[in-house]
């Protein structure tokens, strides 16, 4: 078993970094957007045929968002070697990480068009959707890593216990489909559709004259019956595990997030839609999405290691 420990160990730690990187990137991906920066190199992969990029505040957020793809790319280089040479008879943890792989090649290819057809919306879109695929799945690498008793991860199980991960795993893939219906609403302009939180022009429905009023209290709507839904997940779960330390964390955590968040989409339109706030309503939106998706993980390791021991 010792000698197990320094690929667990390794696998553990280029995890953790990619997750990390990824999740700055995310953000940084949304200053860029809410900042109307993506042209701020209009070529690509040089900015204005340059390694340097001039020194212009949309060059900059541009091209320091396209600095930590290639830390990203490179993290996740290092998690394809690390999964074929030492887990190459392991596909629990082989699986994930080729997946992301070829994400990856799907993402760069997407960023490069992006810029070149000059931010299509529907790129744009798609390339957020692909960078939450990623890091939902580096977070599940990095639970494997950590939580890694491979021996114990077997199929089977009552159906309660497959209903375990599944209600974490279903919130996680709704919290995803919510990101990118918010990625809708960024890119047909209906941000500004409403200028009052929690209702649209205080429900007012003679003022609701454009369509994207609708559209944005629809994502309102369904993002906070989401959120009602993630607690009410949290603390059925806590019950079932709460001598599971870990998963309690989690739980707090997602929690907290969904406080912080609740908070940002009323700081939107109070504040005057500040282009910060914007990006870290993504970003927190991101940390939600991979906390459920780490909680799904925990629970799904852990159940299949009590069916090792039934």
């Amino acid at each position: 078993m010792e000698q197990d420990r320094g690929p667990d160990r390794l696998l553990r730690l280029i995890s953790l970094a990619a997750i990390i990187a990824t999740l700055v990137l995310i953000t940084i991906g949304g200053v860029v957007r809410v900042t109307e920066s993506g042209l701020g190199c209009p070529d690509w992969p040089l900015c204005y045929g340059k390694v340097i990029p001039p020194i212009e505040f949309h060059s900059l957020i541009e091209y320091s968002h396209r600095l930590l793809a290639n830390v990203v790319s490179v993290l996740v280089i290092g998690l394809l070697i690390v999964g074929v040479v030492k887990y190459r008879h392991e596909p629990t943890v082989l699986r994930p990480v080729v997946l992301i792989t070829i994400l990856l090649v799907v993402q760069v290819g997407l960023g490069a068009w992006t810029v070149l057809a000059e931010l299509p919306h529907e790129v744009v879109t798609a390339h957020l959707a692909v960078a939450e695929a990623i890091f939902s799945l580096l977070v599940f690498t990095g639970v494997l890593a950590y939580q890694r008793n491979l021996d114990l991860v077997r199929s089977g199980g009552n159906e309660r216990k497959r209903l375990d991960w599944l209600m974490p795993a279903c919130s996680a893939g709704a919290v995803y489909l919510v990101i990118i219906s918010g990625s809708y609403v960024v890119g047909s302009s209906a941000t500004y559709a409403c200028v009052s939180w929690p209702l649209c022009q205080n429900l007012d429905f003679v003022k609701w004259d454009d369509f994207l009023a609708y559209v944005n209290m629809f994502h309102r709507l369904v993002a906070g019956i989401l959120l009602i839904i993630l607690i009410r997940v949290v603390m059925v779960l806590w019950k079932r595990y709460e001598t599971f330390r870990l998963f309690r964390l989690i739980g707090l955590a997602v929690v907290c997030a969904i406080v912080v968040e609740v908070a940002l989409g009323a700081a939107n339109p109070l504040m005057h839609f500040t282009p910060f706030v914007r990006a870290a309503h993504l970003s927190v939106a991101t940390v939600i999405q991979g906390l459920m998706v780490a909680l799904a993980s925990f629970v799904w390791v852990k159940t299949r290691a009590l069916d090792g021991d039934e």
